[in-house]
């Protein structure tokens, strides 16, 4: 048996994205943070990013008022996204560009 080894490896460009606006959000202290499901789908990085102190939740009702809610890199439904300006929560646009232009 062959094995080849890819010449590049790691997340897409949409979700390096989406990492690097969270620990931004991290970083600049704006928490609590949020988001609605796994930002992504790696375990590993949730534990990592648990670690940080940021929340995974699916309730709205779960989140706390005036919280950091960051939007998953694949994306949301733009009802929901509505539903989270009515209910005041800052929001921090995670969705892959990609997935954006072809969910518009």
């Amino acid at each position: 048996m062959k094995i080849e080894l890819a010449e590049h490896a790691g997340f897409c460009m949409g979700v390096q994205r989406a990492l690097r606006l969270c620990t931004k959000l991290v970083k600049d202290k704006k928490a609590p943070i949020y988001t609605l499901g796994p930002i992504i789908h790696n375990n590993t990085v949730i534990e990592y990013l648990a670690s940080l102190g940021v929340k995974n939740s699916k309730d709205l009702d779960a989140i706390e008022k005036g919280s950091w809610v960051l939007i998953r890199s694949h994306g949301i439904i733009p009802k929901l996204r509505t539903k989270l300006n009515e209910l005041g929560f800052n929001l921090c646009d995670a969705t892959c560009p990609k997935v954006a232009r072809v969910q518009s």
